[in-house]
């Protein structure tokens, strides 16, 4: 059985504590003659200030976008010199800042910045089709593609090409077996031609083989399936299933399946690798930087008298 090839990224919330404010202190007693003079005198309000309210919010909201809408507004070719830099995760960052920018970097135009993202820092090209953004997406992002959460921890599984959170994955992820079971009116050859990954949830293996299933992906292919080639139905609900032969547009569309099967699976062994040698290369870079740091504070101390051995 291969490693899984599947990755995991988490993203941390801090909260700070607030002191109770202490209580006040007691004034002193006030002199009779104070008090009298005091009689009948009624305190007067102080005057609330107006404040611009909704109007004055809604007025900042405006010059937030405003100044947001300047990016959109750039031609592609300096967006491409500004996000020159950046790895696809910031990358990722910067179009979920705002609306306008998001369907500034989205665009099919827009292109070009994630794929110099990407090469800069040296993520493989892949031989199936995906977009620039949601391959970055997979690689890097946080958020879980089903429910969105970027509270917690959520895993990619390039094998079927998803990134979701435990629940999620938990919640969409099926072996055969039980999608057979659970799933009304099942196309017979929907599972034949989806993707698939020989682990669970829980990262573990059947003894039987059996793969697992993204229940989502295998529900809108039962669905195109039915749309172009519906299997007949038996006349009587006793009856056996008549028999079910595929026509022409369904064997057009499983040798597509077949194609993007085989090629998604050769992109999952080849971002592992890549992820693989990010990592290693990740720790030797920090323990270079301890080493350097060690050898400063070594030339310091011998500088001011010390001895190596020391």
């Amino acid at each position: 059985m291969p490693p899984s090839t599947r990755s995991s990224s988490a993203s941390k919330a801090s909260q700070k504590a607030t002191p109770a404010p202490a209580k006040a202190a007691g004034g002193a007693k006030r002199r009779k003659s104070d008090a009298k003079e005091d009689e009948g005198k009624e305190a007067t309000k102080p005057k609330k200030r107006k404040t611009s309210g909704k109007k004055g919010k809604e007025k900042a909201e405006e010059v937030v976008e405003a100044g947001r809408d300047v990016f959109s507004s750039l031609p592609m070719d300096l967006v491409l010199q500004i996000c020159s830099d950046v790895d696809p995760g910031t990358l990722l960052a910067i179009s979920q800042t705002s609306k306008s920018i998001r369907s500034t970097l989205i665009r099919k135009a827009a292109e070009p910045v994630w794929l110099a993202a990407r090469r800069n820092f040296g993520m493989p090209d892949l031989q199936a089709e995906v977009d620039e953004p949601m391959y970055a997406y997979l690689v890097q992002g946080k958020a879980c593609q089903i429910c969105g959460t970027t509270r917690l921890k959520t895993e990619a599984e390039h094998e079927l090409r998803v990134r979701a959170c435990s629940k999620c994955m938990t919640a969409n992820l099926r072996n055969a077996s039980r999608i057979r079971k659970e799933m009304d009116d099942l196309h017979p050859l929907a599972l034949e031609w989806c993707l698939s990954t020989p682990y669970s949830a829980a990262g573990n293996t059947r003894a039987d083989e059996e793969h697992y299933f993204w229940v989502p992906e295998v529900a809108a292919v039962s669905d195109h399936l039915h749309a172009i080639d519906p299997p007949p139905k038996p006349e009587k609900e006793d009856d056996a299933q008549p028999e079910y032969s595929p026509n022409d547009d369904t064997e057009l569309f499983r040798e597509e399946c077949r194609q993007r099967k085989v090629k998604v699976s050769a992109d999952a062994a080849t971002i592992f690798k890549y992820e693989s040698r990010s990592l290693d290369e990740n720790l030797a870079e920090e323990r270079k930087k301890i080493n350097d740091r060690f050898k400063q504070i070594q030339e310091r101390l011998i500088a001011a008298g010390f001895a190596e051995q020391e």
